[in-house]
């Protein structure tokens, strides 16, 4: 028997019996910086989900400095490997360009 849970980090544990633990890091490159109750974030990360692009969001309030470089910019992609960063706005065509696809 496996039972599967998804975490929205990305991350799938599967656990099995007879207790062995293993656990599978969907790795992710990208970080939607964003607000909590900001509608053009909201429409960023459907189009990313939308794309199949795995992402951890990172509310910019919480931590001045990223509220300080992203306040007036959100919504921001950013590529972690480049720092290539995506403002918006950005339509599938811009966001499959800016991933190489």
């Amino acid at each position: 028997m496996i039972r599967r849970c998804r975490w929205t980090l990305n991350v799938t544990l599967i656990f099995t019996i007879p207790g062995y633990l293993l656990i599978v890091v969907k790795h992710t490159n990208y970080i939607l910086f964003h607000t909590d109750a900001c509608h053009l974030c909201e429409l960023a990360a459907a189009l990313l989900t939308q794309a199949g692009v795995l992402f951890t969001h990172q509310d910019i309030c919480d931590d001045e400095d990223l509220a300080e470089q992203y306040g007036i910019r959100i919504p921001v992609l950013k590529q972690i490997d480049t720092n290539k960063e995506l403002n918006w706005p950005f339509d599938i065509d811009t966001l499959k360009e800016f991933l190489g696809a």
